[in-house]
């Protein structure tokens, strides 16, 4: 794919291929959680949660946004390249190292000395992907986002496969770990196998990378912050099997807004960087990215909220209960969360990557005392709930400033989204009505509430599109969509 043609096309090309390499990732991972799920016990995840925790604070250390830098910039010399993949390689070799060593503190902190061993195999694993090829940064770069694609279904599909060989065979933790130290081993010869970039150890341009990763480096510490520190507090006060239900049901919960999220930021950066310079159309497509990405992710969030408790009932069994509740609010905010990461993708492409920190670390600050308090009443759904209150405001101060970088009203941006948001919870309570306690169990149940939401969703849509006078917005795009494919169509068959 190459970077001619229209930016729209563009855009709509790699948000495709992105999606479908997101969710094609994230379908494996899914077959392969559930699967694991009925496998393993939730204590087995509850002692992978706690190590993914400490691993996870070093991790956003070691993040360093070389690759973003390298996107935003024309320069293709080695001497950038090599630089980048110094700074990330020495990041995440000092950040194993202290993770290696301070395993024994995450024991104390969490009172389970069986993530000692996983820990510190984990720290192996961090260290080893700092040697991933950065070359391939260059697929996002190019729009290339085919290779993209290829290369994440790959990594990803290989592992899951490994993921299930090995929880057939040891039956316990060990398999999770042992999977996600495979996992970097197969990054790392997949991305030099796919690209012929080969990196050497270089400092010539280390001053001009390190100045844009550090504001980077600070928003994804706090990212890390506002996505573990419940569960920091939940394995600190709560028993390793209550860790694993809120784990499961927080990481299941925020997986769709992830998905629709995370490959719309991959397209989308890329592509609003090359139009950065024309203020009308960065303006524009900033809108329609955040009318799409409200349209997509926001019925999935509820849907999913909605049917949370049939679904762990009937797919993952009577265990998981008590994981139910989380589930379904971590769904609410996760869909909340995504809209937040893609309206802060402006900020970062016209230089103001600090006011996105700014944004997450006041989160950060109001997470802390809300999930302290939150423990206190020792219900795993307070903590869960105090999460989504800090989530929202966050998303309310990230819409305040992204309408003030950019110089257009809030109301524009909100009124490209309410429509969705509307729809969404018309479909939340037709489905919860749907489900009754004498159906609550069956599977027949949840497939024919899940066709039920699929199919009220666009009923609301239109309703609420035709009431407003039907402005411009993802309704009537798929609407001229789907009229040009009919059109082209009955062509076809006329000749």
């Amino acid at each position: 794919m190459t970077t001619s043609g229209k930016p729209e096309l563009r855009l709509v090309a790699g948000t495709i291929w992105m999606v479908g390499m997101r969710w094609s990732m994230r379908l494996a991972g899914l077959i392969s959680t559930l699967i694991l799920a009925r496998l393993l016990a939730p204590e087995d995840f509850g002692i992978i949660a706690m190590a993914k925790v400490a691993v996870g604070l070093l991790e956003a250390l070691s993040t360093s946004g070389v690759e973003l830098a390298l996107i935003r910039t024309r320069d293709r010399s080695h001497d950038l390249y090599n630089t980048a993949w110094t700074i990330r390689l020495i990041q995440r070799a000092i950040m194993a190292c202290l993770l290696f060593l301070a395993a024994p503190l995450a024991v104390s902190y969490f009172d389970e000395p069986r993530t000692l061993a996983v820990i510190q195999l984990l720290a192996v694993a961090m260290l080893i992907k700092g040697f991933v090829n950065i070359g391939t940064v260059d697929f996002r770069k190019d729009l290339d986002f085919r290779a993209e694609f290829r290369l994440g279904v790959l990594e990803k599909f290989i592992s899951v496969t490994i993921a299930i060989s090995l929880a057939l065979v040891l039956r316990n933790y060990w398999a999770l770990t042992l999977a996600i130290a495979a996992e970097a081993i197969v990054a790392v010869i997949l991305s030099y196998f796919l690209h012929p970039y080969r990196p050497r150890i270089s400092f010539s341009r280390w001053n001009e990378l390190w100045r844009f990763s550090l504001w980077i480096l600070a928003n994804r510490l706090a990212f890390f912050a506002n996505a573990r520190l419940d569960q920091i507090s939940v394995g600190g006060t709560f028993s390793t099997s209550a860790m694993g239900f809120y784990n499961f049901g927080s990481e299941l919960g925020t997986l769709p807004g992830d998905e629709v999220a995370e490959p719309l930021r991959r397209s989308v950066y890329p592509n609003l960087s090359t139009i950065s310079s024309n203020t009308n159309e960065f303006v524009q497509t900033t809108l329609k990215v955040f009318s799409a990405t409200a349209f997509l992710l926001l019925p999935i969030g509820f849907g999913l909220a909605a049917i949370a408790p049939l679904f762990v009932t009937v797919v993952l069994g009577e265990k998981w209960g008590p994981a139910a509740p989380v589930l379904s609010i971590a769904a609410i905010y996760g869909s909340i969360a995504g809209l937040t990461s893609v309206l802060e993708l402006p900020l970062l492409i016209t230089g103001k990557e600090r006011l996105a920190a700014l944004v997450a670390w006041i989160q950060v600050s109001l997470l802390l005392p809300a999930v302290f308090i939150a423990t206190k009443f020792e219900n795993l759904s307070y903590v869960a709930s105090a999460r989504a209150v800090i989530v929202f405001i966050g998303f309310l101060m990230i819409l305040w400033i992204v309408g003030r970088v950019l110089n257009f009203s809030i109301f524009r941006l909100v009124s490209s989204a309410w429509r969705s948001l509307a729809a969404s919870a018309f479909m939340y309570m037709c489905i919860v009505q749907f489900i009754t306690p004498a159906n609550a169990n069956s599977p027949v149940t949840l497939m024919l509430t899940i066709l039920f939401g699929i199919a009220a969703y666009p009923v609301f849509v239109v309703m609420f599109w035709t009431l407003t006078g039907r402005p411009e917005g993802p309704e009537s795009e798929i609407i001229r969509q789907v009229s040009g494919y009919i059109r082209n169509w009955r062509g076809q068959n006329l000749h």
